[in-house]
């Protein structure tokens, strides 16, 4: 489990109540510097899910073909022996 300390989160209520505070100032008392912020943040947030979802998306394809489940072998690398295997192996 996180331990976060009790500075940690009352910067992040703190930032988070800033947060909303430009948000309510861009759609209630439509200000423009914060219109601009908002704009810009709820982009940012956008771009960050969409690429989560793009990998979630690709995870689930392959987890559902069975594709993630096989391991591809290099060329260049010989399989690996396990040790116990080559022991009991005769020679």
């Amino acid at each position: 489990m996180p331990q976060w300390s009790l500075r940690f989160l009352m910067l992040l209520v703190t930032l988070s109540a800033m947060l909303m505070w430009v948000f309510r100032a861009a759609i209630i008392e439509n200000v423009f510097w914060a219109q601009c912020v908002a704009v810009v943040l709820a982009t940012a947030i956008g771009c960050f899910a969409m690429y989560a979802l793009a990998f979630a998306l690709a995870s689930l394809f392959a987890s559902m073909t069975g594709s993630i489940l096989q391991p591809t072998r290099s060329r260049f690398h010989p399989p690996a022996v396990d040790q116990r295997d080559a022991a009991e192996e005769p020679q």
